[in-house]
């Protein structure tokens, strides 16, 4: 044994040679990367300046097209009840409240529910003065039926009470009474863009894009569940409200914040 070990000693060993980097781009100590980006260069200063200088860009082009977006809505100093709006929409309108197999519904005009008629349940007729309130936000109120004589006030504050829909503070309580008309505040840019985060709302493209909650960029619909600027978008959360994920929770976001995004639309 003593033998072998003199031998293997004096062995002559070669010195060891440093692996050069494969180019002078990189360092001799380079940065951490992940297992994906491993193999490829290593961002430079001026790269990386550059990738902040235009995230910075894309939040000030954000924040430019929200402050000059106007609010179309005017509201009311008052605001009528929906037994109210209901009566001059049977009066005005032709619509009726029918009685089916012990429930009453509420029915657009010409829609009688009877046998063979082709109505369909949240679009002719629906169960409650709210559903029908959201789905005349949406579409939009028809024609004025020919005799009708609501004055220009009366069908003002029709449609006043129509396009709050949306707004959850803006609904009757438990006894059927309005609300008093909330003091509305327009919310900050990064307010605004935080909260519709929070519901699940998904901006792409450098914020030049905003799906819905729930949305893939494939497959999504311009004007339905993807829009290319943010008036379109608070167009749509104005006529069908403010969507959420399923996973949110109703909590997300405070009374005050809610209120703030839905009288902006």
């Amino acid at each position: 044994r003593l033998l072998l070990d003199l031998y293997i000693a004096a062995t002559p060993v070669e010195t060891f040679k440093r692996i050069l980097p494969p180019s002078g781009e990189i360092n001799e100590i380079t940065p951490k990367r992940t297992m994906r980006n491993r193999s490829g260069p290593v961002a430079t200063t001026d790269q990386r300046t550059f990738v902040m200088q235009k995230q910075t860009s894309n939040h000030k082009t954000y924040r430019m097209e929200f402050e000059n977006l106007k609010i179309l809505r005017t509201f009311p100093t008052r605001l009528i009840s929906s037994q109210e709006a209901f009566s001059t929409l049977v009066s005005s309108y032709n619509f009726r409240l029918v009685e089916r197999e012990g429930q009453e519904y509420y029915c657009l005009p010409d829609v009688t529910l009877a046998e063979g008629e082709d109505s369909i349940l949240c679009r002719d007729y629906f169960k409650t003065v709210q559903d029908m309130r959201e789905n005349l936000c949406a579409l939009g109120l028809p024609p004025i039926a020919k005799g009708a004589k609501a004055g220009d006030v009366v069908i003002e504050e029709l449609e006043s009470w129509v396009l709050c829909a949306h707004i959850t503070a803006l609904r009757d309580d438990a006894e059927g009474r309005p609300p008093d008309m909330p003091c509305f505040v327009r919310p900050k840019p990064k307010q605004a863009r935080d909260w519709l985060k929070t519901l699940g709302y998904t901006f792409r493209d450098n914020f030049h894009m905003v799906l819905l909650p729930g949305a893939v960029c494939h497959g999504s619909e311009p004007g339905v569940d993807r829009f290319d600027n943010l008036r379109d978008l608070f167009d749509h959360v104005a006529r069908f409200g403010l969507k959420a994920n399923s996973m949110v929770s109703d909590l997300s976001l405070t009374t005050e914040n809610r209120l703030m995004l839905e009288g902006f639309a």
